[in-house]
């Protein structure tokens, strides 16, 4: 093998970047949780475990972690159930298919501070008058119903994750052999058992996928606070620490804490916390994906360990110790395949028989969080068999379901037009005298343009720190694994996906102090890192794919290594830098989070916070729902400009770990 010269550098800009929106802000997170520490402290006092005790005496802390499970594993039954029937349907391109994942794709593709505030004014309408009330014959009141908003919330997570869940499950069934559907065909294998044979076929990346989307709405934020903020207070929800709601889930609750903090360790405490549980969530997601027996090991060792954690965290003692030696005790017959497999379904049954008694004698505070890792990590490692009815769906029922999958895209899109040609600023738009005065008012009176213009800054700035940072490591990696760069590249995919409102909130502190909070260009670093994961993968494909015999020669002729990659790879490259530069360009424009806490001047104020300025929170007194919908309708033509070639690149061969395939 020839080695190029000079080349070790490449992998240094991606690790820079790591550094500082990851590394860091976790370890500073860390220390300064032992001190206490605010703005008006010139230097930390060292306080011990004193931050965590508090957080540890938090009850709403608890009934929050509840909350969210709950949410986060109904979010993901729904998501993965639904999105893999759909993906069934849709797996084999036709006219139809096409025209589906169109309207899916752009109830994906529009922002969700857009999407979900409209949801919002659809759902909730004016004290509850609404669209959705009309429909149902009740009134449906997300600001004192907490079922409701809880409810409400859900239905719009699931709605959002559907599309790309849905591409990325089509992806996954291309590996499906065709013959294997010829086969089925001719033995008369009808739609239930259909489904069941396609899951057994992915189910060894379905799984972990499910796994990493529970450890995502973990960490969710943007839906439950743009739809309904804490939500209505719930039973046990008013504690001295914390004020819990319905959708107080875990990122909110940080968030909160957040705006009201005077003691950095405390907050840091509290980072750290969500930290460690969602971080037992990606540990599932991650041992999904090995093999027996050593699969089913650790998940029981990982189960036994969380319901010991968070039993005692809740004041559960006896329960957790019981639960830590039940999920040990198979563990002891791990040789004996069929006794292995009985005890484990016992304790999965014991499991579950306690949630049911611990809800009805306790309510929703007395919820075992750590079930919900458990019972369903077990559940999927060990792939008991169910003998499933070879039925068959009726065809209008199938088209039912594609119906309820895109209409209400359909209704969103009508609804947002609508309002943004309303003659009057209410929730319900008034349909006489409907006219364009709106856009004008965006344009010209609020200087939309300036705003657009601020995120279209934050945009560029991603893509060239994509550029230096992602396509030299890339590269560098594609040829050469060096141990470094693997361990930069873990880093890198293990940070994003363990990412939230707990790591935001210690990278805020160490941005706060280096210069970078209120700046384009710290805003545009944490949307780089966000887009590591998909564009770093993608690009050591291709350059993977690249014929080794153009390096070779160029090597021989004593040129270097980074000479190559500037001069052959990197022109090479052009069709994915654009895909990857629209990727970047879209999530750049469609971030919310990361400017509403980092970004607080409204000379600055991008395109995301300028749309939640017109509605706010729930409950908002000032709310200028036309206007909402004009400026909503004005900020999405760039992305529509991008839409076709952004919908080609996640529709690469990237997502299915076949290569990167261009025209």
């Amino acid at each position: 093998m020839i080695r190029g010269r000079k080349d070790r550098g490449l992998f240094l800009p991606m690790a820079l970047l790591i550094s500082l929106t990851t590394l860091f802000p976790i370890g500073w997170a860390l220390v300064i949780s032992f001190f206490r520490y605010s703005a008006y402290d010139t230097t930390p006092v060292f306080v011990g475990l004193e931050n965590f005790s508090r957080v540890f005496r938090d009850r709403g802390l608890v009934l929050s972690l509840n909350l969210t499970v709950l949410w986060s594993g109904l979010k993901t039954l729904f998501e993965i159930g639904i999105s893999f029937l759909v993906a069934v349907r849709l797996r084999h391109s036709s006219r139809a298919t096409r025209l589906s994942m169109f309207i899916l794709g752009i109830g994906w593709f529009f922002p969700a501070f857009i999407t979900v505030s409209a949801w919002r004014g659809l759902i909730q309408g004016s004290a509850g008058r609404s669209f959705v009330s009309s429909i149902l014959g009740m009134s449906v009141d997300i600001t004192t119903q907490p079922v409701a908003a809880f409810i409400s919330t859900l239905f719009v997570a699931v709605w959002l994750s559907i599309p790309l869940s849905t591409i990325i499950i089509i992806a996954m069934l291309q590996s499906v052999s065709s013959d294997l559907e010829d086969n089925m065909k001719l033995d008369g294998i009808n739609d239930l058992n259909a489904v069941a044979i396609f899951f057994s076929q992915v189910r060894t990346v379905l799984i972990p996928f499910a796994f990493f989307q529970f450890a995502r709405s973990l960490k969710e934020f943007s839906v439950p606070f743009l739809m309904s903020g804490n939500g209505p207070l719930v039973p046990g929800g008013f504690t001295p620490e914390t004020i819990v709601g319905s959708t107080t889930f875990m990122g909110v609750l940080l968030f909160r804490k957040f705006s009201i903090a005077e003691n950095y360790g405390l907050l840091a405490a509290y980072s750290a916390i969500v930290g460690v549980l969602v971080f037992g969530w990606l540990l599932a997601a991650m041992f999904s994906r090995l093999q027996p027996p050593k699969r089913h090991t650790r998940l029981l060792v990982l189960s036994s360990l969380v319901h010991l954690a968070l039993g005692l965290f809740s004041g559960r003692v006896f329960g957790s110790i019981l639960f830590f030696c039940l999920y040990l005790l198979p563990l002891s017959f791990l040789g004996r395949r069929l006794s292995f497999r009985y005890s484990v379904g016992f304790v999965l049954l014991a499991d579950s028989i306690y949630v049911v008694l611990m809800v009805i004698t306790g309510g929703l505070a007395a919820l075992p969080a750590a079930s919900f890792l458990a019972i369903p990590a077990l559940l999927l490692s060990m792939r008991y068999r169910i003998s499933i009815p070879n039925l068959s769906v009726k065809p209008v029922l199938k088209r039912a379901l594609m119906v309820l999958v895109l209409a209400p895209t359909v209704v969103l899109m009508i609804y947002i037009a609508l309002l943004a040609m309303s003659p009057v600023n209410d929730v319900i738009p008034r349909l006489q005298g409907l006219r364009l005065e709106n856009f004008k008012t965006v344009l010209v009176k609020d200087s939309l343009l300036l705003n657009m213009l601020n995120s279209f800054w934050i945009a560029l700035l991603a893509i060239i720190i994509v550029a230096v940072c992602v396509f030299p490591f890339a590269y560098s990696h594609a040829f050469k694994q060096r141990k470094i760069t693997s361990i930069v590249l873990s880093i890198a995919l293990f940070g994003t996906s363990f990412a939230g409102m707990h790591t935001l909130l210690p990278v805020h502190m160490v941005f706060q102090r280096i210069g970078l909070v209120n700046s384009f260009l710290g805003v545009a670093l944490l949307v780089a890192t966000q887009c590591i994961p998909l564009s770093v993968i993608s690009l050591i494909a291709f350059f993977k794919s690249i014929p080794a015999e153009f390096r070779e020669l160029f090597l021989l002729e004593g040129s270097s290594e980074i000479n190559y990659f500037l001069r052959v790879a990197l022109p090479l490259s052009l069709p994915m830098i654009g895909g990857i530069a629209t990727y970047v360009f879209v999530s750049a424009w469609g971030t919310f989070t990361t400017p509403l806490l980092f970004i607080d001047r409204i000379d600055m104020m991008p395109f995301s916070l300028k749309i939640y300025s017109y509605v706010g929170e729930i409950g908002s007194y000032y709310s200028r729902w036309n206007l909402f919908a004009a400026a909503s309708l004005l900020g999405i033509i760039p992305l529509l400009l991008f839409y076709k070639r952004s919908l080609r690149f996640t529709y690469s061969g990237a997502l299915k770990e076949r290569g990167v395939v261009y025209e």
